[in-house]
């Protein structure tokens, strides 16, 4: 009974530490808008964005929950290291409009893999080499997932969350006495 309560008692503090963590990285955030964007907001106007750069392979992890780093992964690819720039410059523009600045951004000079962070919402832009490489999809295999096709570029339009193609495991969200924690 005594190791119950205090494995209880830790699985607490641990669930306690992680939402300190994510709330100080949401006061963290860049946003001068006056109505703050929510993480789904940011994820959508990501794809938008991507999509209307012809970005390619689009597919969106939903970590929420799941984990105290971010809500959202977001991986697409790229044609060359142009495109790939291009991509990851027109993402920057859509949020800039919004009033949204990235934490920090990485590797825009290289070109093969540009890494943008907006608080809860990761965007990695790849070049195909580089992704297939790297191989972050079978890192977060584990995580409900949507997958957004090129169908939107038929239409004229750009891919939206409601276009998506669901590719999410089974796996289960995090209970109480088994919190995941990445």
């Amino acid at each position: 009974m005594i190791y119950e309560t205090m494995i209880s008692t830790k699985l607490d503090m641990a669930h306690k530490s992680t939402e300190i963590h994510r709330e100080h990285r949401r006061k963290q955030t860049f946003q001068t808008e006056a109505r703050p964007m929510k993480e789904k907001e940011r994820a959508e106007k990501a794809i938008q964005a991507i999509g209307e750069a012809k970005g390619e392979d689009i597919l969106l992890f939903d970590m929420e929950n799941r984990s105290s780093i971010t809500d959202y992964v977001l991986i697409c690819t790229g044609r060359s290291q142009a495109h790939v720039r291009g991509i990851a410059d027109r993402v920057e523009q859509a949020f800039r409009l919004a009033g949204v600045r990235p934490m920090t951004v990485e590797g825009h000079q290289e070109g093969s893999w540009i890494l943008m962070d907006y608080d809860m919402l990761l965007v990695h832009v790849f070049h195909p080499e580089t992704r297939a490489y790297y191989d972050l999809e079978g890192l977060l295999q584990g995580f409900p997932s949507q997958r957004f096709s090129d169908d939107a570029e038929d239409t004229g339009g750009s891919p939206t969350l409601g276009a998506a193609s669901n590719t999410a495991s089974n796996t289960p969200p995090p209970t109480e006495g088994n919190p995941t924690v990445a």
